[in-house]
């Protein structure tokens, strides 16, 4: 191996941890998603009443620049949404809104139009919007249309609730249900507003409206949780540097990606449940609580980081005063490279070996990158406890997870192989033995950076987004 192409694999060696922290941490903490948008319907007589509820605040900005009556510029180039306290209510007061939801939101009665009329708009972002339909006569069974946001994305889904405790998702290619006065049916699920679905996982969706349990679902499922993991977040950089900078096993990425599923799962199911029975966005907005999860994420990427830097500042020190002060290099070298690896001479184990204590900062970094649930995840499940299938649900949100799983730790492999070269290459290069000195302390200090960055960007939100 030439000297240069041999000092250039060092650089990146000791470079590559650090770097790994950083990247790819802001697209990962713009993955905050709002609550679902949702319709409640109800009859009386030959009134029909339908409360329309936009889901994220975002979603209300970017419908009142799309009627005009937002300026452009509070859509950003890279499509960020900028959100003010003021929109509701120029939204609401604005005539452009009411013949919007009138077009969009539409009730038939035994083959008649039913004329709407908006009611005033008291809080449009905490309330929303009520429009009753007056039919020409008593009705019975109504169909309703709703095509709201979906003009904007087709995307966009819409969770419907009815008569009877009847429930149904509205979306794109799924626009009109049928409603009994007085009658419930779970048959069917309204959809609506998370718009970040591939086609996997909104057909995976759409599976869960199907009677049965096709297999097929179970193989969408595992690909949308792959597909997933591929996208920004979930601490994959972050692990691959904890991983190259503590000369990470193959048992450590298996540690990493397990542990993300779990917590994943975990947190889906939670926010499902709450949002679903407890009535938890009457507490607080999902994009709030998904922001604060965020925040919970960067504080414990902080907190590893820093038990890193600790760690491998103790361990380098006293290696590097017993190697050299007093000769013991051997026999020091040996107690501190950890994992049973041998170190020779100047304690080579000293700021980077396989510690005992490496496992909890694999389980915390594994519970950051799993804190903040999937909308497809989120979605499918939900949709599955209002259609009374939640435990089939529940079983494609597990496999959803074994689907990040293996990505995961497919990473991990990566990053446990590169670890490996270093390692190897130390026993006979000095380069690559000081790249694995430092490295565990550039990979310590990038993985603290970058938690400090989710922490600032997370608190940034919360404090910019009411709740």
């Amino acid at each position: 191996m030439g000297g240069f192409t041999r000092r250039a694999l060092v650089l990146a060696a000791i470079l590559l941890p650090g770097a790994l922290s950083v990247l790819g941490v802001l697209p990962a903490a713009a993955h905050p998603f709002g609550d679902p948008q949702t319709v409640a319907i109800s009859t009386s007589d030959s009134v029909v009443k339908v409360r329309w509820k936009v889901g994220g605040l975002d979603d209300l900005t970017l419908l009142g620049v799309a009627l005009g009556v937002l300026p452009q510029d509070r859509v950003m180039l890279d499509g960020a949404v900028s959100y003010q306290p003021a929109d509701g209510t120029a939204m609401g007061s604005s005539p452009k809104l009411t013949e919007y939801l009138l077009r969009q939101i539409t009730v038939t009665s035994h083959g008649k139009d039913c004329p709407g009329a908006v009611q005033p708009i008291v809080d449009l972002a905490k309330s929303g919007a009520s429009i009753e339909y007056t039919c020409p006569s008593a009705v019975g069974a109504v169909a309703v249309t709703v095509k709201t946001l979906t003009d904007l994305n087709p995307a966009y889904k819409t969770l419907a609730t009815g008569p009877g405790g009847a429930r149904a998702v509205y979306g794109a290619e799924d626009d009109e249900h049928e409603w009994n006065a007085g009658a419930g049916s779970n048959e069917q699920l309204g959809r609506s507003a998370v718009p970040q679905f591939g086609a996997v996982a909104d057909r995976l969706e759409r599976l869960v409206h199907s009677p049965g349990v096709p297999p097929v679902a179970f193989l969408l499922a595992f690909a949308a949780g792959a597909g997933h993991a591929v996208m920004p977040g979930h601490g994959k950089s972050l692990a691959a540097a904890y991983l190259l900078g503590e000369r990470g096993r193959v048992r450590d990425a298996a540690w990493l990606g397990g542990s993300v599923a779990i917590m994943h799962t975990l947190s889906v199911l939670v926010i499902g449940v709450a949002w679903t029975f407890l009535s938890l966005s009457n507490l607080i907005r999902l994009e709030s609580l998904t922001t604060g999860l965020q925040l919970l994420a960067g504080l414990l990427v902080v907190t590893t980081g820093l038990w890193l830097l600790k760690h491998h500042k103790r361990t380098h020190t006293h290696g590097h005063g017993h190697g050299h002060g007093h000769g013991h290099g051997h026999g020091h070298g040996a107690a501190y490279a950890g994992g049973g690896g041998r170190a020779d001479g100047g304690g080579r184990g000293d700021g980077g070996g396989r510690g005992r204590g490496s496992r909890p900062g694999l389980v915390l970094l594994g519970i950051s990158g799993g804190l903040t649930p999937s909308p497809s995840a989120f979605l499918v499940l939900v949709a599955g406890l209002f259609l009374g299938r939640a435990g089939f649900a529940l079983l494609l949100v597990v496999t959803f997870g074994v689907g990040m799983a293996v990505v995961l730790f497919g990473v991990g492999l990566l990053a446990v192989a590169g670890s490996s070269v270093v390692v190897h290459g130390g026993r006979s290069h000095r380069l690559f033995h000081l790249a694995g000195r430092v490295a565990p302390l550039v990979a310590a200090g990038g993985i603290t950076l970058a938690g400090i960055t989710m922490t600032a960007y997370a608190t940034v939100q919360l404090l910019h987004n009411p709740t």
